[in-house]
């Protein structure tokens, strides 16, 4: 599959060589692979300047009280720990080298609590700590943090949910219709990053997007809509 992406990447960048791209297959939960992996970059372009973190993975939808630890360990290593590592040893070498940026791939979930994806939301929700945290820490030293925080996007991810059985992933089928794709969502990224925005919200104009809205700017508001949202439910 990475392979096929790279071979797409240059027919459509004439200006674009294979001696330009590196492609490392990588277990992110994996931990000691990550200072190798980034050894590797380093080696083959001589230096890193934007650290993308996209790594993560949905909870099979359920209820709170249905869920259980096997889930929520595994949510929290792939969506929060291991970008948590991986950013740490990159902060790092930003500080030595002078600077560089960081993106981060959160959701609007880590802005507002979501029903059926607690896990999920909760991960989300650690991922705004911890890089707004990083980005007040590392103010004057040219290091950019961008929480990137896309609505619904049409992906494979609500097909490979995480279940309670290791392995074991998620059969659910969601249309996807609605949804933006992945396309724009990704060039939406790329624009904020280009402009080096801390927070963007990504997503097609719907309820979602107004709830996002209200909660930020009117979070008074946020128990009265939790109410309605529940007796929908």
């Amino acid at each position: 599959m990475l392979l096929k992406e790279r071979r797409q990447f240059l027919s459509s960048d004439s200006k674009t060589t294979e001696n330009d791209i590196l492609v490392l297959p990588l277990d992110v939960t994996n931990f000691e692979s990550h200072e190798p992996a980034l050894k590797s970059v380093l080696n083959k372009f001589g230096k890193l300047d934007i650290f993308i973190n996209n790594a993560g993975q949905l909870n099979n939808p359920d209820v709170f009280v249905e869920l259980d630890m096997v889930q929520d360990r595994h949510i929290f290593e792939v969506n929060v720990f291991s970008v948590v590592n991986m950013s740490r040893m990159v902060v790092k070498y930003f500080l030595k080298n002078g600077g560089g940026q960081i993106a981060v791939l959160s959701s609007l979930t880590g802005k507002f609590p979501c029903p059926y994806a607690s896990c999920y939301s909760a991960s989300k929700h650690a991922l705004q700590g911890y890089f707004g945290s990083l980005r007040m820490e590392t103010y004057g030293n040219k290091i950019d943090v961008t929480l990137i925080c896309p609505g619904p996007v049409a992906t494979p991810i609500f097909e490979k949910g995480v279940t309670k059985n290791p392995g074991e992933l998620s059969t659910i089928n969601v249309d996807v219709k609605s949804m933006i794709t992945s396309e724009r969502c990704a060039h939406l990224a790329l624009v904020s990053m280009a402009n080096r925005l801390n927070e963007s919200w990504i997503g097609r104009v719907s309820f979602i997007s107004f709830l996002t809205y209200i909660i930020a700017y009117l979070p008074v508001l946020l128990e009265a809509v939790s109410k309605i949202i529940a007796t929908r439910l």
